[in-house]
């Protein structure tokens, strides 16, 4: 597992003791229509312990609206105990994005080993390793 400080290069974020999920599966977004809209984004990991617990999608920075209409996010959780690469198992997190979630223009989940990339109003995504 890495350190989210060395990751995000964040030293004084506070991580609260969660650490990145193993590696990042898919990322999905939808817009709800409200008044004010919200944006809905889900995504599927895989974390090395079945133990993991409180998973998140956590905005970094946590700029509000995303600069550049930029929402990096880290998909954290905790991990009691040694982390066992060879037993991964599936997790699901949903976020809803209330601040500015018309100023989003592209969504970055990261994880230990991989990100990935959507560009909001496009069908494409990108996977990074």
């Amino acid at each position: 597992m890495s350190s989210c400080d060395d990751t995000f290069e964040l030293s004084s974020f506070e991580w609260g003791g969660k650490g990145l999920i193993h590696s990042v599966e898919s990322v999905r977004y939808a817009f709800l229509k409200r008044f004010p809209s919200v944006l809905v984004i889900s995504s599927d990991e895989w974390v090395s312990t079945e133990r993991a617990s409180d998973p998140e999608l956590r905005a970094v920075p946590a700029d509000i609206p995303p600069s550049e209409g930029i929402l990096e996010l880290a998909f954290l959780s905790y991990f009691p105990g040694d982390p066992d690469e060879g037993n991964l198992q599936p997790i699901h997190v949903d976020l809803e994005w209330r601040d500015s979630p018309e100023a989003v223009h592209q969504i970055t989940v990261h994880s230990n080993t991989n990100q990935i990339t959507t560009r909001v109003g496009r069908t494409q995504t990108k996977a990074h390793s």
